[in-house]
């Protein structure tokens, strides 16, 4: 199935890179692909301007993205509103990743 984020994922990765949108598949590894960290934020920017009301996207998930299926997966639960963001790895363990949420929400101590 070919999602919305996968669409996304894959023209921002070519577009960044330069190369044919058709050799991105989800089993490529950034690395091979050529993806440094700086291209890697540029993407996730794009994908944030794109999409302004998601908001920002989560960075903590960004540590285990090591393939482009990776990377589709952690869009893909950013744009969905899942719960707390959760690593690739956790997701791969679980069918629900619950992560660890750690923000105040607004309900701080005080009088």
């Amino acid at each position: 199935m070919n999602s919305p984020s996968r669409t996304l994922v894959h023209h921002y990765l070519a577009s960044r890179l330069r190369i044919d949108p058709t050799s991105i598949h989800d089993a490529r590894s950034l690395d091979e692909l050529g993806v440094d960290p700086l291209d890697l934020v540029l993407i996730v920017l794009r994908l944030e301007d794109a999409n302004r009301d998601a908001g920002e996207l989560p960075l903590d998930p960004l540590d285990d993205v090591t393939t482009v299926g990776d990377l589709v997966t952690v869009v893909d639960r950013w744009l969905r509103y899942e719960t707390a963001p959760c690593s690739v790895e956790s997701a791969r363990l679980s069918s629900r990743c619950t992560g660890h949420d750690t923000a105040d929400h607004g309900q701080g101590k005080g009088g």
